[in-house]
């Protein structure tokens, strides 16, 4: 059986400007939804601009951080498990 996926919060965010936090300010899908790779999960507001966080592979979708919270670069906001 495949290992699952974590859906980390991307370092590049954070190269540029210094930022060291981010709001995760909605998730575009359902958890235990079944997703596709490229499909937009989450929206993350860094420094009053969204950006979309996208599902790495396809799977199962289980959150693990809820919408309006602070998050850190390189946390694991979610896992996508293999279907």
């Amino acid at each position: 059986m495949a290992d699952s996926t974590p859906l980390v919060i991307p370092l590049s965010l954070w190269e540029s400007d210094g930022t060291e936090e981010a709001v995760l300010a909605a998730w575009l899908a359902d958890d235990g939804a079944t997703v596709e790779a490229g499909t937009p999960l989450a929206e993350l507001m860094v420094d009053k601009v969204t950006v979309e966080i996208e599902a790495p592979v396809g799977g199962r979708l289980e959150i693990r951080t809820p919408a309006e919270t602070p998050v850190a670069p390189g946390a694991t906001i979610a896992v996508l498990h293999p279907r």
